[in-house]
């Protein structure tokens, strides 16, 4: 059958009849569905993809619609940690930051320095000035200038007094 030689009201005679389902819909969702047909059938679809379209929308329209009166409660904002926790952190990286500096300084053997070098290599000099500002830019310069006294080569192995001669 030719659908397109349809008028709207023999469509929606025929959808009927090839749709039980629209019978049980109110009038104004047999509209919607008649018009939905009417665009489908402009757009040339097949008649079996047109009633298949329209069955499964008059199935799904035909479910009653579950209607809560209640939102579903909003996530927390998420709150920044408060300030004072903010500044314990800050404090408590400059302290580990200067207790590196003074074992750099006092670092005399080689396993020391290797240790130390380590160590000061590792600390975030990025996080160290956004959290302390001037404070972390000043321990950066200081971390510059335990890194240039470490720098004489470290020999690994026996010192040369216990080397054996061969």
């Amino acid at each position: 059958m030719e659908l397109r030689s349809l008028s709207h009201a023999e469509l929606s005679l025929y959808l009927e009849a090839r749709a039980p389902e629209i019978r049980k819909l109110p009038p104004d969702h047999r509209d919607a569905i008649v018009r939905m047909a009417v665009r489908l059938v402009g757009r040339d679809v097949a008649p079996r993809f047109i009633l298949a379209a329209v069955d499964s929308t008059a199935r799904l329209l035909q479910k009653p619609v579950i209607q809560t009166t209640s939102r579903p409660p909003l996530p927390e904002a998420v709150e920044n940690p408060p300030f004072e926790a903010h500044r314990a952190a800050a404090r408590k990286l400059a302290e580990h930051t200067r207790a590196a500096i003074r074992e750099a300084h006092a670092a005399r053997r080689s396993n020391e320095v290797r240790k130390v070098r380590g160590m000061l290599r590792g600390i975030d000099r990025g996080q160290l000035c956004e959290a302390l500002g001037d404070e972390g830019e000043r321990l950066c310069r200081e971390i510059d200038g335990a890194l240039a006294r470490l720098v004489w080569p470290v020999r690994r192995g026996r010192p040369r007094s216990q080397r054996a001669l061969v």
